[in-house]
């Protein structure tokens, strides 16, 4: 199971992202933002990196939070235009 959540407070839009998959283990948390990390054979490791780029360019924030066996929620915050 999967899901999107678009809410509105204090002048910013957050996005929540999550799954109910197998989660990612706690001494990964801390690499998944870093170029190149990866643990799939395919891909290169960019993705989270370069969306935590754009997301920090334009002010705002994105944060994970994961449980093992129970799922991911990644969260982006950014500011809505006045």
């Amino acid at each position: 199971e999967a899901g999107v959540r678009v809410s509105t407070e204090n002048g910013s839009a957050q996005i929540d992202l999550w799954d109910s998959g197998a989660g990612i283990p706690e001494d990964r948390i801390e690499k998944v933002f870093d170029a190149f990390f990866s643990t799939k054979s395919e891909g290169t490791g960019l993705g989270l990196s370069v969306a935590r780029q754009i997301v920090t360019a334009h002010g705002g924030s994105i944060e994970i939070d994961s449980t093992v066996d129970s799922g991911t929620t990644v969260s982006i915050r950014l500011a809505l235009a006045k």
